[in-house]
């Protein structure tokens, strides 16, 4: 338990530092909810399977979702990583 508790803090630490929120009127009844990320998981996930990063990621919305099932989350990649690597 306690090794799940720190895994999520960590997780939830590396979302606050990593990414802003914005909230969208309601939808079909539920809160849709901007997560705007360093990276897409998703196609992290297609390139490379095991990726930690992203299945935390994957998992955390997914919990997230299941225990709060009238929010919708949609993590968004605004290129960041891209814009500042071009920059430098």
């Amino acid at each position: 338990m306690k090794k799940f508790l720190l895994l999520f803090m960590v997780a939830l630490l590396a979302l606050t530092g990593l990414a802003g929120c914005g909230e969208e009127p309601e939808q079909n009844g539920k809160v849709r909810l901007n997560v705007y990320a360093s990276m897409d998981y998703r196609n992290v996930l297609k390139a490379s399977p095991n990726d930690k990063q992203a299945l935390l990621m994957k998992w955390i919305e997914e919990t997230f979702e299941e225990r709060n099932q009238d929010i919708d989350i949609n993590f968004q990649n605004k290129g960041w990583g891209e814009e500042l690597n071009s920059t430098l």
